[in-house]
């Protein structure tokens, strides 16, 4: 047995027990509906409406502040400054995004709910800018400067500090550690295991799939990202800001110039593509459920 089967055997049932906790459903019509899917759509929904579709009366502001054309109040300034550019926090977020959602997640989707997902997608898309902003806006709220400068945040902060009252209060502190051990493990297996996973697929594949030298040797690959990885990581936010804000608009690039080039190079089927794509959304061939099961896996 080889050293990819060991670890998979070791791995599969444990990643399995968990997705059925995290993922557990109901069945509504036929379709399983997973709760925390129900909730992602609720809450981006309410936040949508609630800021008043922030993603559209927002977005002129937000490219102010990337571009630098905006200046804060200097009081203001000096007290909340973090530690990296609005750039680099921007270029940080989209190197943890970009290819498991936009690539392996939006291809895995479409192979399952066929071309109508897309459809979905982009309308969980635009809802799920306000929930982001919600999220941001939080963190940057109830984050704590250290002595030394260097500033801690993120959602168990803001659990900690945000919810308040006398049922809620109590269990805050709990929730907020059982947050930050769930991160841990949604590293390892949610994001590093599945990047790593399809990065080595398509590596394999384009070095002569069975007999490439990967083949059957898939650890060296996650051993070279591994090391990358750490080089990178170890000098906390900052490096990792500065090697994102470098390395994440050459990917973005390339990414959306070759999705171009293959677009132009087949713009005589882009019609029929997008009629094929409405008419899905609503009238789904490729999966079981109607309009209704190709919505949530638009939103997963």
């Amino acid at each position: 047995m080889s050293l990819d089967s060991i670890i998979d055997s070791l791995l599969s049932p444990i990643a399995d027990k968990i997705s059925s906790i995290i993922f557990c459903s109901v069945t509504i019509g036929g379709v399983k509906v997973e709760l925390l899917v129900a909730l992602l759509i609720i809450a981006a929904l309410y936040f949508t409406f609630r800021l008043r579709f922030v993603g559209i009366w927002g977005f002129k502001h937000a490219v102010r502040l990337i571009a630098k054309r905006y200046e804060h109040n200097d009081n203001f300034k000096r007290q909340k400054k973090g530690e990296v550019s609005s750039f680099q926090a921007l270029t940080a977020t989209i190197s943890a995004s970009a290819g498991i959602g936009n690539v392996a997640g939006s291809a895995a989707a479409v192979s399952i709910g066929g071309p109508g997902v897309i459809f979905w997608m982009i309308i969980a898309g635009f809802f799920s800018m306000a929930l982001k902003f919600a999220e941001v806006l939080l963190g940057l709220k109830f984050r704590k400067i250290n002595k030394d400068g260097t500033v801690a945040g993120g959602p168990m902060y803001y659990i900690l500090g945000g919810l308040k009252g006398k049922y809620l209060a109590p269990i805050a502190p709990h929730l907020a550690k059982i947050y930050a051990l769930c991160c841990i493990f949604a590293m390892i297996g949610g994001w590093n295991l599945f990047q790593i996973n399809a990065m080595t697929a398509q590596i394999t594949e384009v070095t002569g799939g069975e007999t490439s030298f990967f083949a059957g040797q898939s650890w060296l690959v996650g051993l070279i990202v591994a090391i990358i990885t750490f080089v990178t990581i170890i000098g906390g936010i900052k490096a990792i800001g500065k090697f994102t804000s470098k390395v994440t608009p050459v990917m973005c690039s390339l990414y959306v110039t070759s999705a171009l080039i293959i677009c132009l190079v087949n713009i005589h089927h882009i019609p029929e593509t997008i009629v094929t794509i409405v008419k899905e959304a609503f009238e789904p061939k490729a999966i079981q459920g109607g309009m209704f099961a190709c919505l949530l896996w638009g939103f997963r």
